[in-house]
């Protein structure tokens, strides 16, 4: 019926095994808790919840598990909210002063290391600062986030530049070394991803290149 549940009694050596389970499952915790707040805590504490569940350990331990899981969990969130916060900040901040730079040297496009990690949100925002700042100059913001082992690249084409650019054809030989995928070119604007932080470099030579042709 709703609302009962099955609580199994161990005696024993089932008793001494989950009690032992019970001290390991503690000690895993004690770990997670010593790392710094953020994605590595995030990656070792999703995990951690899933084996706890079908963990046969005391009822009472496993509730203080439950416990700690869930003050992590919101160290994480508020953390996460602030480092938006920052990467919006430092993204948008960097792709406006690297066009009025560019467009100051007289560039005919920008290309940009947001160093957000996979921020889609910050550098989504970076872009549509980036169009704001020059009515004519192309920009490709790019980052690398090494935990996910991920690139992430936003291409944005003003419509004064369109003419001679597309956007899309721009970001397919952005990701075209890392086998990335992506899409848009509605307005000017296309954003992809792929696998292979390492290659950073190599999707910037072909964002590059494709322009200089």
């Amino acid at each position: 019926a709703k609302g009962i549940r099955r609580i199994v009694g161990l005696t024993g050596d089932l008793a001494k095994e989950a009690i032992a389970e019970g001290a390991a499952y503690t000690k895993r915790i004690d770990a997670i808790e010593k790392l710094e707040v953020g994605p590595k805590m995030e990656a070792e504490l999703n995990p951690f919840k899933v084996d706890l569940d079908s963990a046969v350990i005391s009822v009472t331990t496993k509730h203080k598990l439950r416990e700690r899981i869930s003050t992590l969990g919101k160290k994480i969130v508020d953390a996460n909210k602030a480092m938006a916060g920052a990467n919006k900040a430092k993204a948008v901040a960097a792709a406006t002063q690297a066009v009025a730079a560019a467009c100051a040297a007289g560039e005919k496009f920008v290309v940009v290391d947001l160093q957000v990690g996979s921020d889609s949100k910050a550098m989504n925002d970076a872009i549509g600062a980036a169009m704001k700042a020059s009515p004519t100059l192309p920009t490709l913001l790019v980052s690398a986030d090494a935990a996910k082992d991920k690139c992430c690249m936003n291409v944005g084409v003003p419509k004064d530049a369109q003419g001679a650019v597309d956007a899309l054809a721009w970001l397919k030989a952005v990701l075209e070394p890392i086998g990335g995928k992506g899409g848009g070119g509605k307005n000017g604007l296309a954003q992809g991803q792929g696998v292979g932080a390492a290659k950073l470099a190599d999707c910037i030579a072909a964002g590059k290149a494709f322009l200089s042709k």
